[in-house]
């Protein structure tokens, strides 16, 4: 038995839709309303104060605590913050006595190539050739401005909808 579109139901309401639609007011709404109208409302008052007084001290608790606790952290951060800024700069000094060696040697190395390879002509050209590969490879250094790089998010299409 084969199935035609007209028994294939295309839109179908299931109850929650329908009681939205049809029922606009909760029923905790209009029991609440019928409550208070009666009179019979248990909101008091001074039992809401309590209970706000409640919260703003367990807020506070909370707040207090927590504050408490960060200062107790405070000398030991302090401490380690003070090591690593210690460390950093022993590191970066390093790294400056390093980086001066490694241009005094360049340039010593430079200096001794040139004057292996110029005197002759094979020598020359493959001075040549090597200070091609060096401009090629980009281990020579550069004067200038440099480069700016800008990033953004794409711009959106001014009409987002699926009508398209």
């Amino acid at each position: 038995m084969k199935r035609s579109d007209k028994d294939v139901p295309r839109n179908p309401q299931p109850s929650l839709l329908r009681s939205l639609m049809t029922e606009h007011l909760d029923p905790g709404y209009s029991a609440a309303a019928r409550a208070r109208a009666s009179g019979k409302l248990r909101n008091k008052p001074t039992a809401n104060a309590l209970w706000f007084v409640a919260g703003i001290a367990l807020i506070s608790f909370v707040i207090t605590a927590a504050y408490a606790h960060t200062l107790e952290r405070v000398p030991g951060t302090e401490q380690v913050r003070a090591d690593l800024l210690i460390k950093v700069g022993e590191a970066q000094s390093g790294v400056d006595h390093l980086t001066t060696d490694r241009n005094l040697l360049a340039t010593d190395v430079d200096a001794a190539r040139a004057a292996a390879l110029e005197g002759d002509a094979d020598g020359a050209r493959l001075l040549a050739r090597l200070h091609e590969v060096e401009t090629m490879a980009g281990a020579e250094p550069v004067h200038g401005e440099g480069l700016v790089v800008t990033l953004t998010d794409p711009v959106a299409p001014p009409d987002l909808t699926d009508s398209s």
